[in-house]
Formats: C-alpha cells, structure tokens, sequence
C-alpha cells in the first residue's frame, strides 16, 4: 500500500524583473536558505505575522496591543506573546501583559503582569510542560535600597525577577517558581550589613553599587539591570539572562525549589539561585578594567541547541553600542566551559572564562544600537534579526548573506515597494521548519507580500506530488516514564522528538526492530515524535506525553 503526500518545496533563486532595486519585503533568496517560515511582530503595530521564503503572508494574528516586545508560536499553532499596557513603568520593552492566541485567532487566555512594584517586559520564554518564564521588573523604594546598601541612594530601584508561570483557564495563574535578584546581593561598604563582603571574591553575587563612579555611570537609572532576554536549557534545566545595563550574560538554576533560589544552596548545582556563569563584563564583580568588556548592550542570549553542535554553546547579539572603535554590532558565539559533571567552576581570580569567544560575525554593515537577534538553524545558517532596521538576513557558515528581507511596515503600515522605509523595528525574527508541529493540518497557502505595490519575481511554492512507501512504526507508550518505546519495520529510519516549543531535544537513526530512549530527565509535558523515511520527506508524527 502506498500514501500520497503533497508538499511544498520553496524554489527562492530570486532575482527582480523591473528594472527597479526592491526597498523593502524579500531583497534576495539563494538556494542555500533555510527552508521554512519567519515569525516577526513588528514594534509599532498590533499584528505578528508569519512570511515563507519568498515574503508571502502565510499567516498572521491580530491583536488589541502592541508587542512588548517577543512572540512564541507554540506546537499546536496558538502564539504566545508579550503585550505593551499603560503601567509606572515607562522603560524601554515594557510591557505587563502576556496572551495565548489560537491560530484561528481567538484570544483563548491573558493575563496582566502589572501592579504597583511589579510589571512584566520585553521577553518570556516557554517551556516544555506547557508553563512559560517572564521577565518582571520588582520595584524597590528608596529606603529598602538604602538597607541593601546603595552609597547615597537618589531614587527606587527597578530590580528584577523570573517567574514560572502556569497559566490556568482563559485569564488566571499560578506561579510555580521564583528566582528575585534581591536575593543575591553583595556589597562591600558597610560592614554591619547582612550581604557585606568582598565583590572580587564572589562573582556569584550581583554589587548593589557596581555603576557609582564608573564611566557610563547607570547612578541614576531606575533600571538598573534592565535583562532583556530569557531562554531555557532542557538537559541541564538552566537559564540565561541577558542584563543590557550591566553589558553581561548570566545562568542561573532553574532546578532549585523557590525556597532554594532564595538562597545559595540547593539544587543540581548545590548553588542555589546564585549566578552560576556570568561573562561580558568583568567590571562588574571587579575582576577587570574598561578594555575586558566584551559585550556593549547585547540582546538575544539563548543556547544553542545540542543538536546543533558537539559543544554546548551560547549566541548572543552583541548591539556594540559604545563598543571601542566605534559603534558596530556582531554575532558572537561561546563555549560553556562544563566540567564532567555539566557544571561550571568558576575561577578564583579570572576575568572571564572562557577568556574569550569561539566566534563572531562582525561585518561593517551590520549595527542596530538596541533589540535584535540571532538564530542558530538546522543547516548550519543564522538568522540575524538587525532590530532597529527592521532587517533579517540568513548567512551561511562563511558569513555570505543567503537570504535578506526588510519589514515593510512602517508605524503598523505596509509601505508601496521603493520607500525609503522608516520606523519599522522588529525586536526578533524566527524561523519555524516547514515541519514544525505547529504547522500539522494547518492551511498554508501563501499570500501576497506584506508591502503595497510589490515587485514581481520568480520566487515561487511549487506543489508536486510524489508517492512513498508507508512507515511501519508503532509508538508503544504514548504516555511514558523512564523510557521511551518503539518498534519499527528493517527500514533505516531517523526518530526527531521535539519538546512542546518545537526544540529538537532528540535525533537518532536506528536500524533494529525497537529503539527505547532514556527519559529520566526530561521534563514533565507533551513531545511530538517524528519518524522519518530514508528521503526525510516522508514522515510519522507521534504524540506523547511525560506525566
């Protein structure tokens, strides 16, 4: 018996046939792109949308708020996004709200994330067990300030913390877990005080006066630490944080109780919620001078799926604002320096470690002074999101631009094809595989390009059917443990699991009849199995659950 599958394959050799340069939407495609699907909310507008290859409108979600500032499309094509409220908190990325809309686009939960000391902003990130982290600012007075022993403390302080959130119903949650900064202070001017002690000697600990004094003082910032972005390790159930005030990257332990990341011991690495890694910016726990800052206002610090790489890494977009020699932005990837037991130690005097970056894309052209991203992908190829452009390009392992596009809406609105565009911020681009769960019985017809009056070109979605032989693959416990379970006929078959978010966090090929999968430390949630034929076009997609 034989199935007949159709599919699309993007054929984006693009080349424009007026004799007029494209200012906006697609600007060039090579064969070498990745295939798939870009999700973006532009800044200035209430709409998130989701382009193919070509810069079609394949979809898009409407919302009564503007973006603040991230957006997930989650495994069963409902996005998840930040939303920007009228709060006391005006800084920049604010945000206070956080929605679930269907793909069908029905607003199916939201809840405020603002009070008087608290207020959600700019990224969450969610999980595989289907809860989500947030970002929040945690206001603190003037004289809670002075206790924790800021030298002459002018004004409040927005401090920060990351919650774990299970959203419950269509507008309630329930926060499961905890990690507040407050908690992990250090500083060495007051003696009597509970958290005085030796900076140098405690880089785990963040110094409550680090910014009195130095050059680019942040003395009077009210956000003080201003973390613009969050991502989440599965294997080791880490976090990482980007501080753009503080020019650094932080991990800290997602697999303490509250109660432990409240302290300085307690979970997998006995440490607590201290920063277990932090690097960028030695200055800060006074370890180095001016010429060690190596990060200048970076966003979009995330992990590099292990996947994709034999070593565990971290990429990071590094804005280079302020950066010596002039302002210049980069793509900058490091190695995490694990010992035998996937932990980190750090050194009793280094500036950073590692001393310095595995590598970095640092061409002329490239700078974007705040937001932006970059994105590691399945081929090999980044996706970098150069925010305040409003520009995303894919280049491959050699730095060659395969793939450009610029948001053609300016303040929410298309612009006709030959503008001059302006205000047309993206905070981060993503691009989704064509096979992403997410896109499973999902209608995705292209459209027209997002500008007006676009170009004509030769980029095309060709539809061709072909026949393939049918998998023989049984799952033999769709709700599992320990371990996973499957039989298989003699065929070659590779078996992809993809967490709830879409991360691969498994890929084997396997030529026995059963292949049984440790899953001891996955988390609790939904995975989605993928059984692919020797073509890799013809596939099984399985549903399991881990209670």
């Amino acid at each position: 018996m034989q199935k007949v599958f159709w599919f699309f394959i993007p054929v984006c050799l693009f080349s424009v046939l007026h004799a007029q340069n494209p200012t906006v939407g697609l600007i060039q495609s090579t064969s070498q792109v990745q295939d798939g699907y870009t999700l973006f909310s532009p800044s200035s507008g209430n709409v998130t949308y989701l382009i193919d290859n070509c810069g079609r409108e394949i979809h898009s979600w409407q919302s009564d708020y503007r973006p603040a500032q991230s957006a997930y499309l989650l495994n069963n094509g409902d996005l998840l996004r930040t939303a920007k409220i009228p709060s006391g908190f005006t800084g920049g990325g604010s945000g206070g709200r956080v929605e679930r809309i269907s793909w069908d686009g029905e607003l199916v939960w939201a809840y405020n994330f603002s009070t008087d000391s608290t207020h959600q902003h700019h990224d969450i990130e969610p999980l595989p067990n289907g809860n989500f982290l947030v970002i929040l600012w945690d206001k603190k007075s003037l004289q809670q300030v002075s206790q924790a022993g800021r030298i002459l403390p002018q004004t409040e302080i927005w401090s920060e913390k990351i919650q774990e959130i299970h959203p419950i119903g269509t507008d309630s949650i329930q926060v499961v877990w905890e990690w507040n900064l407050w908690d992990h202070l250090i500083q060495d001017q007051f003696p009597d005080a509970s958290n005085y002690g030796d900076v140098f000697e405690h880089p785990e600990l963040m110094d409550i006066n680090f910014g009195i004094g130095e050059p680019n003082s942040i003395t009077d910032e009210k956000d003080w630490v201003h973390f613009n972005s969050v991502d989440y390790d599965q294997e080791l159930d880490w976090i990482v944080l980007s501080s753009r005030h503080l020019n650094e990257i932080w991990i800290i332990d997602h697999s303490t109780t509250t109660a432990e990341a409240a302290s300085h011991s307690g979970g997998n690495s006995g440490r607590g919620g201290d920063i277990l890694w932090r690097w960028g910016n030695p200055r800060v726990y006074d370890r180095g001078a001016m010429n060690n800052q190596r990060f200048f206002g970076q966003h979009d610090a995330r992990f590099i799926p292990a996947s994709f790489t034999e070593e565990r890494q971290i990429m990071v977009f590094n804005n280079g604002i302020g950066r010596p020699g002039g302002n210049n932005s980069s793509v900058d990837i490091l190695q995490l320096p694990l010992n035998d037991n996937n932990q980190i130690d750090i050194p009793s005097s280094t500036p950073h470690f590692p001393s310095d970056l595995d590598w970095t894309f640092q061409p002329a052209a490239l700078f974007a002074p705040r937001i932006s991203g970059a994105q590691p992908l399945a081929n090999g190829n980044i996706l970098i999101c150069e925010g305040t452009n409003g520009r995303f390009i894919e280049i491959d392992s050699q730095g060659v631009i395969v793939w450009e596009y610029i948001n053609p809406l300016s303040l929410g609105n298309p612009v006709p094809q030959g503008t001059d565009i302006f205000s047309n911020d993206v905070f981060r681009a993503t691009r989704l595989l064509p096979d992403a769960p997410a896109f499973a019985e999902k209608d995705l017809t292209p459209g027209a390009p997002l500008e007006l009056n676009p170009l004509p070109n030769d980029c095309e979605m060709i539809s061709k059917t072909i026949e393939r032989p049918t998998l023989e693959v049984i799952l033999l416990n769709s709700v599992f443990n320990q371990s996973l379970q499957l039989s298989q006929n003699e065929n070659r078959l590779r078996y992809d699991i993809r967490d709830i978010n879409g991360r691969l966090i498994f890929r084997k090929e396997n030529r026995q009849e059963r292949l049984e999968i440790n899953t001891t430390n996955w988390m609790s949630g939904m995975y989605f199995i993928q059984v692919y034929g020797l073509d890799e076009q013809n596939f099984i997609l399985f549903k399991a659950i881990k209670p």
